[in-house]
């Protein structure tokens, strides 16, 4: 068990290809598996290999207890995009458990 532990997955996004260039909303679920209650982080985010940007949390999540996060749209490309999120800095501190950090 660890005492702070947050991890990412994306739970809605466009799915398949997308036809021209359009406005794209990408919602994550952030999760607190770790014993220490979260009360914040930074989520780092690119979109197709892009610049790296951030979307700070706040609030409190006891131990497997989850928030919806929506990140800002973007404009995607035609085709297939890749979105990778990161979350970093759980409590202002390391994460005790790297594996479940990123999500594409």
């Amino acid at each position: 068990m660890y005492n702070t532990d947050a991890g990412v997955n994306i739970t809605n996004a466009p799915d398949g290809v997308l036809c021209g260039a359009q406005q794209v909303e990408i919602e994550v679920t952030l999760t607190n598996t770790g014993q220490n209650t979260l009360t914040s982080c930074m989520l780092e985010y690119s979109v197709n290999g892009g610049a790296v940007l951030q979307q700070s949390w706040a609030g409190s999540l006891e131990q497997y207890e989850t928030d919806v996060v929506e990140l800002p749209a973007f404009t995607s490309q035609g085709g297939t995009n890749t979105v990778e999120v990161t979350v970093v800095t759980p409590n202002g501190v390391s994460d005790d458990n790297a594996l479940n950090n990123t999500t594409t």
